[in-house]
């Protein structure tokens, strides 16, 4: 028994780490996941106003932590999108805000669905309004 306890504790250790967002014992030794630096560092990019290198960053995030549904996630999604549209890529804003209200609209986490429902549908409607006709410009009008 002492054997197979002895042969499974690696094995534990690496699932527990990894469960915590660490990927090495550096990791969890030093008090912070690296999932958590790489959110840190994106957040600082995006409050340096460094939209793309943010939006970077984010995917990254959400790619190497995609089985991540915890808290974490939507707002990451949620600040990449915020990236997009205030780069004007209004299109991949919409997606990804879209994706959030598929993904989350049903979310256990009362914080999750409120972000959805007060800040993500209305930051939709407002992508997806048309833009307003601008009046015809009296000068472009040519002469009877």
């Amino acid at each position: 028994m002492k054997a197979a306890v002895t042969r499974l504790a690696p094995a534990l250790l690496v699932c527990c780490l990894a469960a915590a967002g660490c990927r090495t014992v550096g990791d969890w030794l030093a008090g912070e996941p690296q999932s958590l630096a790489q959110y840190h560092a994106a957040e600082e990019l995006f409050d340096d106003d460094r939209y793309l290198e943010a939006a970077v960053a984010y995917r990254a995030w959400l790619l190497d932590y995609r089985d991540a549904e915890d808290l974490l996630r939507p707002k990451v999604m949620y600040k990449l999108a915020e990236c997009y549209r205030l780069t004007g890529d209004h299109p991949r804003a919409i997606r990804t805000y879209r994706t959030i209200r598929e993904k989350f609209a049903r979310s256990p986490h009362p914080e999750v669905r409120d972000l959805v429902e007060k800040v993500v549908e209305p930051r939709l409607k407002d992508l997806e309004r048309p833009p307003a006709k601008k009046p015809p410009d009296p000068r472009a009008e040519k002469p009877g």
